[in-house]
């Protein structure tokens, strides 16, 4: 079974908005990028040499690995109990400055946008940044530690994707995989045929397969090609 059907499976049932497979794989890819990753280890008890080894992982690198206690113990009347002692985490986590998990916005994208990107870039980001704001059904900011993303989020039902992401760094980004589950082939043909006239080579990335497309973001920032590049994402969003 994979990690996605495990999840699925534990959060199955009524819920006001589910995140995409590919979503959530994007997710991933973000945190292990940032190398923000932590660990939990359950244990029945700590012993020394196991707490030196998590000290000195957590010492020498940005990894976060926890020991999880669990003491067992019995109630008068029989029934079994538990206590937990938990151990561990990186001692300069505390001391990031860059946001935790799921709390970028508008402001600090735009201050990371001034700091990560060419200066050249960072209009364009911000036109994108505008229209994503103003025409996405749900705004989709990332949950990189080090560098942020905001994407065009497109919600049916339960279910929600992103047609496509900018990052701080100017860089944009698609999942083939995404829009092949979800779009009619002729509005993925009418996005694939305007990324092509800034001239890259799109083939058959965005019509078949679960490719991700990236590229820079200054390939679509020119006044046509960015107009272009709107009316085929609204042409996606509206295609559903």
């Amino acid at each position: 079974m994979s990690v996605w059907s495990a999840l699925s499976q534990l959060s199955a049932g009524p819920s006001e908005e589910r995140v995409d497979e590919e979503e959530m794989r994007l997710r991933v890819a973000e945190r292990i990028k940032d190398q923000d990753m932590s660990a939990v280890i359950a244990v029945d008890r700590i012993v020394d040499p196991l707490r030196q080894i998590v000290g000195f992982v957590n010492s020498m690198s940005r990894f976060n690995l926890y020991l999880l206690e669990v003491l067992e113990h019995r109630a008068p009347s029989g029934e079994r109990l538990a206590s937990i002692n938990v151990y561990g985490g990186n001692r300069h986590s505390a001391e990031k400055k860059q946001p935790a998990r799921g709390v970028w916005d508008e402001a600090w994208f735009l201050e990371k946008l001034e700091s990560q990107a060419k200066p050249e870039y960072v209009k364009c980001v911000e036109a994108l940044s505008r229209f994503i704001q103003e025409e996405a059904d749900s705004v989709v900011w990332g949950t990189g530690v080090d560098q942020g993303s905001i994407g065009f989020g497109v919600r049916r039902g339960n279910a929600r994707f992103t047609v496509f992401g900018v990052t701080t760094k100017g860089e944009v980004y698609i999942s083939a995989g995404t829009l092949n589950k979800h779009v009619p082939r002729d509005a993925r043909s009418v996005l694939s045929q305007a990324l092509e006239r800034t001239g890259m080579t799109i083939g058959e990335s965005l019509l078949e397969g679960e490719a991700w497309l990236s590229f820079d973001g200054m390939r679509i920032c020119d006044e046509q090609a960015l107009a272009e590049f709107k009316s085929a994402v609204l042409l996606v969003r509206d295609a559903l």
